[in-house]
This record gives structure tokens, sequence and C-alpha cells, in this order.
């Protein structure tokens, strides 16, 4: 993976897509060997330096720097040309343009101006990308070099996409061939990004991007709207989808919008770690939120039967009989004798894990009130009870499950890697950017003095509270709970994805 500048992502330069996505194509299909540097202001002003004259921010769209095969500038333009004798032309708009003069004057520019730096008299090789179009007929003299054979053209459409990082490499060849440049020594390469980049490190530490990504993906998309619309209509539904495609935010918006028609709202949860978050988000509502358990025990109450202390080790062993017999039982048996609560509407989370027995309990208690259900079949532990979505629709009396397939939550990179262990039936698809180190696997021998490195590092480098970190205990069959260094520990059976909004920390015994 290229070594990347601005380390984050790209720079926003008003390329909606062109720019960012050769970012990231560059950065996986180049080595470590190579350095790029995306559109940054002071290459600008190095163009306002050499001559006066007040150039647009990123005259240098790319900057690859390699030890071996020299320097590139590439310049971007992104859209559809046609070219017309002497110049291209948008073919949308009209707008015509010159980028083999803006170009050459940026990498001359630039050339000149590290001479007079002192980072060294270099020869800079040039190319331009049109990623969205196709270079089908004759190209303009200026782009293609006759003399050598085959003919080396320095402009690359979008057949190279798919190829970006031998097409580089092949441009950058032939300039150093052409210029006769020679090699770049490690340290002279440093030099280099020393004195085109400012020696402070800009990247926003890890709080920061969090509290950005919050904003921007934690809140309804109009796309959500429309599900919400959706789910609004309905009387019976079940909403499946996999991990992070917004199944809770759906559920919390749901929850207040009946809320506030006056109606009373029962939610339900498998997990007491999401019941104990949405609890906390829907406080100041006339919503209550328990686990199916939780109901159970209320129930239990209600008609006398007798509810175990699971803190006390002496009925622990008997534990299981209550929570998969008894209290099922207890709820149905007050669902009998008419015990139970008036509520308007019901909203299970979680619903995956119920037991089909369960589901037409509540169907029962609920028949004619609301009953929505989400769920994720992916999310099924091999210990614990799995009801498919289409199960949940048949005994709740609804439609076919409404499936959702865009995932805004997870970033790019956690999504990807998830689907490649959790295929799924349906095409999914995440518009978020790849941000490579939003992910991170390591093998380690000494488990806890790794933990111990990362977890200083997010704290003091990143600047992360500990309230933002989970660890997340994945040994097989643990129920472990507590803290480590502050930090809640959370088994991985119980955890949801909503107890941190950072990366959390997942360890294997």
């Amino acid at each position: 993976m290229a070594r990347m500048f601005p380390k984050a992502g790209p720079q926003d330069t008003g390329s909606t897509r062109a720019e960012p996505d050769l970012y990231w194509r560059l950065s996986k299909n180049l080595s470590d060997e190579f350095t790029v540097i995306h559109s940054l202001p002071w290459l600008a002003s190095v163009s306002k330096e050499i001559d006066g004259r007040s150039v647009p921010t990123g005259e240098i769209d790319f900057l690859v720097l390699h030890q071996e095969l020299g320097i590139l500038a590439v310049e971007v333009k992104g859209g559809i040309f046609i070219h017309d004798r002497t110049e291209f032309v948008y073919k949308r708009t009209g707008q015509k343009i010159d980028p083999i003069r803006q170009v050459r004057r940026g990498t001359h520019a630039l050339a000149q101006w590290l001479h007079e730096s002192g980072a060294g008299s270099w020869r800079i090789g040039y190319c331009i990308l049109f990623p969205n179009s196709e270079m089908r007929e004759a190209i303009p003299i200026a782009l293609i070099d006759h003399t050598v054979n085959p003919p080396q053209p320095i402009i690359l459409d979008i057949n190279a996409l798919n190829d970006i990082g031998k097409s580089i490499q092949d441009v950058m060849i032939y300039w150093k061939k052409a210029l006769g440049s020679w090699s770049i020594k490690e340290q002279q390469l440093q030099k280099l990004v020393d004195v085109i980049l400012p020696s402070s490190d800009y990247t926003p530490c890890w709080e920061t991007r969090i509290k950005n990504d919050i904003v921007t993906w934690l809140q309804l998309t109009p796309e959500q709207v429309v599900c919400l619309k959706k789910i609004e209509k309905e009387t019976r539904l079940v909403v499946t989808g996999f991990a992070g495609t917004g199944k809770t935010l759906l559920l919390i918006e749901h929850a207040r919008r009946l809320s506030a028609l006056d109606q009373k709202v029962l939610v339900l949860t498998y997990n007491t770690l999401l019941a104990n978050r949405l609890r906390e988000e829907l406080s100041d509502l006339s919503i209550e939120v328990y686990t199916f358990h939780q109901q159970c025990r209320r129930a239990a109450k209600v008609i006398g039967n007798p509810v175990p202390n699971i803190s006390d080790s002496s009925v622990q062993e008997n534990f299981k009989d209550w929570y998969s017999i008894d209290a099922p039982n207890a709820l149905q048996q007050a669902l009998n004798e008419k015990k139970l609560e008036n509520y308007d509407a019901l909203i299970i989370d979680e619903g995956q894990v119920l037991h089909i027995n369960w589901l037409k309990t509540l169907y029962e208690w609920f028949s004619e009130k609301r009953i929505i259900v989400f769920c994720d079949s992916t999310q099924v532990f091999s210990f614990e009870h799995s009801t498919s979505p289409q199960e949940i629709s048949a005994t709740i009396n609804a439609k076919s499950p409404y499936t959702l397939t865009v995932n805004l939550r997870s970033p790019r990179t956690v999504f990807e890697r998830i689907l490649e262990v959790k295929s799924t039936e349906y095409q999914q698809f995440c518009p978020r950017l790849f941000e490579p180190d939003t992910l991170s696997e390591i093998a380690v021998q000494d488990m806890r003095s790794s933990l111990n490195k990362i977890i200083n590092q997010l704290l003091e480098e990143e600047k992360i509270s500990t309230e933002s970190i989970v660890i997340i205990d994945a040994t097989n069959g643990s129920q472990k709970e507590g803290n480590y260094l502050g930090i809640q520990i959370v088994s991985a059976a119980k955890f949801r994805g909503l107890e941190a909004p950072v990366g959390s920390i997942s360890i294997r015994h």
C-alpha cells in the first residue's frame, strides 16, 4: 500500500468522485515504495511563486514519487470529454480546457521551486488521466511519443483504472528514460516530502474523526426516510438487514414518532446492553424498553411466580431452565390471565434470536396492535436459537420481510471484511469512502502487552476517551465482563456495535 498524503483520505478539492476514487486506487494498487501526494494547497502556491499569477488550489492533482522511477505529476479530469482539434471540451457543458498546458506549467513550476528550496534539481514527468472517458480514436500529438517503439501515450483513460498501479508505473518508466532522470536516494526522497509538505501532520485524531463520522453517517439519510415511511405505513412488518444498515436507528426514530402521536410503545430486545442503550435514547418519552426476559420477569411477578436471582450461585444451575421454559411460560400465563399491560405498539429488535413460540405469545398479546420486528439472521451465535425473517413474518402475519441493503454505519473497510466471513443472499452497498486505517488485524504472542500498547495509543495519541472504547472478549463461550484500564469489556456474544463509537478491540486467548 502506497504512503499517502494526506493520510486520512483525499483532500476536498471539489472533485466529488474522480480524485477521491483515484486516491484510494493508488493507495491500494501501488506498493509502499511509492509516496503519493494529493492536491495540497502549497502545491498551488508553488506556481504563484514562480510567475506571480494566482492559480486554483491543486494545480497538480497528484504527485507520485519513487526512488528508482522518479517523480510523476498526474492531472485528473473527471467527466466525459471530446477533443476539438486543439482543445479538450466537456461534452456535457461545452467548457473548454487545456490540461496539457496546465500540467506542464505546474510541473515546471514545481521543479524550479524545489531547486530554489534546496531540495535539489529534479526532472518531473507528467500524465493526464481521464477516468470517465475512453480514448478510442486518435490521441493529440502532444500526448503521445512516436519516437519510441511502441509509441508511448502519456494520457490514461477509463481502461487504465482496473490496473492503475501498472499504468502509472509504465508512464514513470517512460519518463525516466525520456528525461534521463537519475534515481532518488532515500534521504533525498524524504527531503522532497519535507519540503513540499509542512513538518506538522494535520491528520485529524480519531476522536475528531469519530465526531464527524457520527454527524455524517449516524443520522437519517433521505434513503432511510423512505424506509421509515414504509415502516409507518405497515401495522405488521419484519425489517431485516446486515449489521450497519441502520435498523436500530430506524427503530429509535419510529418509536419516537409513535410516542409523539401519544401512543404507548413497548420495545423489546434480546440483549441487555442494547436494551440499556435504547432506554437511554428513549428515556424522556412514553416508551418502555426491556429485554424479552426482563418482560418475562415482570409478568412472573404480576402472577406471583418466583423469579430466580441470577447472582445467587445456588440457583444458577436451574437458571437455564427458567430462562428457556419458565420465563416464557410466565409471560403466556400472565397473558391468559389478562394481567399484562396494554400498549399501542410493539417494536422488537434482534428478532432473529427469539424462539418462535415466544414470538407467538407476543403476537397473541398484540394481535390487534402494531408489531414491527427488526432482525439480522447473520447475528446469531451457535449456542443461540435462530428464527429466520420468513418465519417471523409468518408468525406475526406480516408480508415478506423488508430488506435493508445500504450500509451506512460500518466503515467501508470493516464492511468489506465482514462480508468476507458473513456472506448474504442479497447484494449490499456501502457508500462510504475506503479508509484502510479503520481496521487493523494483528497477530501477536503477548496479547496483554500489545493490548496495553494499542490502548495507550488510542488514549494518548488519538485523544479518545475511555468511554469511547470497548474491548470485546472473543474467547469461545466466554461471558466475562468488567473493565480493563478503565475500559469496558464485553463478551462477543453480547456485543452489538452500539456500545462505543470507536473501533473496538477484539481479543482471542
